[in-house]
């Protein structure tokens, strides 16, 4: 849950409320992605959007060693190996089907 949580930040839709004021979701491809952001708010804009989908994914795969599930609890390696492949699907769940967009994002390609 935290992992699709933490993937489900629309980073694409803030950047083009906060710095154009626009919905992205009515503009360009109608898509709230990097790409979406490049073509509508700008270049700089687009590139942070990038990297912060980048991040979103990469601190998911790392949630569950956050949250101390490394084998120090008593998992077996295999099993937490299989959780940081869920959170990795997950945080791609949230990305795809945001829960703060009504489940309408981006197209999992960061």
């Amino acid at each position: 849950l935290a992992a699709y949580l933490v993937g489900s930040v629309p980073f694409g839709y803030l950047a083009g409320k906060l710095i154009k004021r626009v919905d992205l979701r009515q503009q360009g491809s109608k898509n709230v992605g990097a790409t979406n952001v490049f073509r509508v708010v700008g270049t700089l804009p687009a590139i942070v959007v990038l990297f912060l989908d980048i991040c979103k994914g990469f601190l998911s795969i790392h949630l569950p060693g956050l949250f101390q599930l490394d084998g120090s609890v008593g998992i077996s390696p295999q099993t937490f190996t299989l959780l940081t492949i869920l959170a990795g699907l997950a945080a791609i769940a949230g990305h795809n089907w945001t829960i703060f967009l009504k489940f309408r994002g981006g197209k999992g390609v960061a």
